[in-house]
Parts: structure tokens; sequence; C-alpha cells
């Protein structure tokens, strides 16, 4: 006769990682059904039990030995669980940063009698958990003003979607809001502890348990989020194609409609020239221009470059502050001499910013719903400031 298989029954724990008095009577609750977890059998909140006859048993939680990133993940050492066993108390698995542990027998020892001192060790995962809750909000504010990176919080909204953005939003806020309410709650512990009380007694785990629940969904729906917002970025075309494929009615203005009938030699290209990518978000339509070319005209020949990213967005507001986020970019990846502002000329666009990097011109403006970022340099045999051109004719076309 085949030994038949042990049952295994699933259940999700519904209290907060560090709600230790909390998960203790969870744990005695279901004891008392006849279910009994599993030793290192935990995958994230969700715990494997034995089913068994009822019984009575005890469960304890003790804070873990830091032990770098995986923190607990090893269990206790060797001798801790010798001395915890000879004491009538067996290790079961690790939950967050404790390590959990069962007794059938009443009259066994606390693992703690003295609470002063696991107040002391209390503090220690609390000042963890300041830390978090404070980086959770300091980093994305440090990013937006500290950070070279070209994904600025609006431009990323932009370019990239609201479903990778809302995924980057839900985690920063899933992780504040679990590292406030921990810190919330290692506090009171702390306070009942020094006044010399224990975190043994029992508590009703079902007046929080909804409130976990949700605070849990946030994590998965921001996984699923993001895996939404990788499929809609892989299936966006943006690939590079030639000029010539452009369609008739760009929204800004190209070589052809600064110099009207003028002939263009583009002659051949190099890196990204003369060519352009076009793709669309849930926020914006997006386009990345790169032309060169002489121009001829009857008093010479011009040598001009324009190279632009527009964004016709969804809202005149994520426009003015996209282009804020343009610039602030530029000015922080290009400081010191590498940075010299332009004095704006008057003109009808809602925002407009002019400065060099490097000797090259660089505009940002917006006007409505549309942003653009361009840089412009035309050599011309009269030496006059040709830029003047494609600024009033991006003038004439965006503010009609």
């Amino acid at each position: 006769m085949t030994e038949q298989k042990e049952r295994l029954v699933y259940r999700t724990c519904p209290c907060f990682t560090n709600d230790i008095e909390g998960i203790q009577t969870w744990l005695e609750d279901l004891a008392k059904e006849g279910l009994f977890p599993q030793p290192d059998s935990r995958f994230l909140s969700v715990f494997s039990f034995r089913k068994g006859a009822p019984q009575k048993m005890r469960y304890r939680m003790e804070a873990a030995e830091k032990r770098g990133f995986w923190s607990a993940s090893d269990g206790p050492d060797t001798d801790m669980r010798e001395t915890f066993a000879s004491m009538g108390w067996e290790f079961i698995d690790y939950f967050g940063n404790y390590h959990i542990y069962c007794s059938a027998d009443s009259r066994a020892p606390e693992l703690n009698t003295d609470p002063t001192l696991q107040a002391i060790t209390l503090n220690t995962l609390k000042k963890e958990q300041q830390s978090a809750a404070v980086y959770a909000v300091l980093y994305p504010l440090l990013y937006s003003f500290v950070s070279h990176s070209a994904m600025s919080p609006f431009r990323m909204l932009v370019t990239a979607g609201p479903w990778l953005v809302g995924s980057i939003v839900g985690f920063l806020l899933w992780a504040f809001l679990s590292s406030l309410l921990t810190v919330i709650r290692l506090g009171r512990y702390q306070k009942r502890l020094k006044a010399g009380e224990s975190l043994t007694q029992r508590k009703d785990w079902r007046k929080t348990s909804h409130l976990a629940k949700w605070l849990r969904l946030i994590p998965g729906t921001t996984v699923l989020m993001l895996l939404i917002s990788l499929g809609i970025l892989l299936n966006t075309t943006t690939a590079r194609q030639p000029l010539d494929a452009a369609p008739e009615n760009l929204p800004f203005v190209t070589l052809e409609e600064i110099f009207p009938g003028a002939e263009i030699q583009r002659g051949g290209t190099f890196g990204d020239y003369n060519t352009f990518v076009f793709y669309d978000t849930a926020f914006s339509s997006n386009y990345e221009w790169d032309e060169y070319g002489y121009v001829t005209q009857p008093d010479g020949t011009y040598f001009c470059i324009v190279r632009t990213e527009f964004h016709d967005t969804a809202a005149p507001w994520l426009a003015k502050l996209t282009a804020r986020d343009h610039y602030r970019y530029e000015k922080r990846r290009h400081n010191g001499k590498r940075f010299e502002e332009e004095a704006a000329p008057e003109t009808a666009f809602d925002t407009l910013y002019l400065f060099r990097s490097y000797g090259i011109l660089h505009i940002i403006g917006q006007e409505g719903n549309q942003v653009f970022h361009a840089t412009v340099q035309f050599d011309n045999p009269n030496d006059e400031p040709c830029w003047e051109l494609w600024l009033r004719a991006m003038e004439e076309k965006l503010c009609k």
C-alpha cells in the first residue's frame, strides 16, 4: 500500500508583517482548527499548513539578526535553535524580520523574559523602517531635482506613458505606507514593553485584517502595471525611418518650411541625422526629428542642423511641466561654463527657454498642449543669427 500524501492547506497571513501579537494569535487560532504551519514552506505572505487534530499551541515571534540583503533568510543559527529547543520551542519559519517558534508545552518558559531588552531589540527594526519611509519620500524628490537622468517625472509620463509611472508611484506608495505603519506599531510595542507589559497577550487580529489585505494588493497591482507598461513599450514602434517616410502635415517646422522654395541637398547621413521616430503613449504623441543639409539661397549656401524632440501632450499643464523638466535636465547636465543662458526674444509662446551648451543653441518652448526641445545650428555666409528664422517659423505654426 502506498503511503497517503500529506494534505496541505494554504492561507494568506491576514496581518501586517510586524504585527507580532496579531500573527501569534492568528497561528494559535488556526492550531485550534487543526492547521499547523510547515517549516520553511512559506512564499511571501502565504503559509502552508498541515492538517491534523486540533491542538492548543503557543507561537512566538523573535526579532531576527540582520544578515545583509537577505536578512534572516537562513533562520537562526544552530546554537540559538538548540537553546530554544531545550526550552521547549521549535523553529518553524521566518517572516519579514522575525523568526517564528512554536511550542505545545503550556509550561515552556517565554523566550523573552525581559521586556526592556525586547524593546531595545525592536528599536533597531524601528530605525530601519523609519529610514525606509524617509527614503520612499526623499528619493523621488531628490531624483526629480538632482538627478541628471533624462527620465524626469513629467517627461517620463509623456514619453513612457502612465502605466510605467503608475507602477513606480505605486511601489513608492506601498514602501512608504508599509514602513510608516510599521514604525507606528513598533513604537506602540516599545511603549508597552518599557511599561513592563509583554507581547504575548491575545489580540483580535481581525480588526486590521482588511486594511492589511488592501495594502498587500498594492505591490501585486504595481507588478501588473509594470508588466502592462513593458508590453505597451515592446509593441510601440520606435524604429528610425528616413525623412522621406515622414507624414506631410508635421506639427513642427522643417527646413523646407523655413526656407520655402530653396534647394536642399541632404547628402549622406551620419549618425541619426535625416531620420525621425514617431510613437504614441496614452498622454502624448511624440517625435524625435533629426535633419541636416545644405540650403542654397540667392545670398549663399547655408549649412543647417535641426534636432527636435516634440510632444503633443494631453493637457497644457502637463506640457508646461514637461518643458520645465527638459530645461532642468539640460541645466544640470551642462552646468558651469558649459551652460550659458540666452535672452529669450518676445514671442507668443506660453513658455520659452534659450541657452547654449558647448556653443550649441538649445530652444525649449511650450504652447498649449505642445512642447518642443530643439538644437539649431545655421552656418551662413553673413554670420547672422539665423536660428531666429526657425523660431519665428515655429511660432507662426504653433501659436495660431
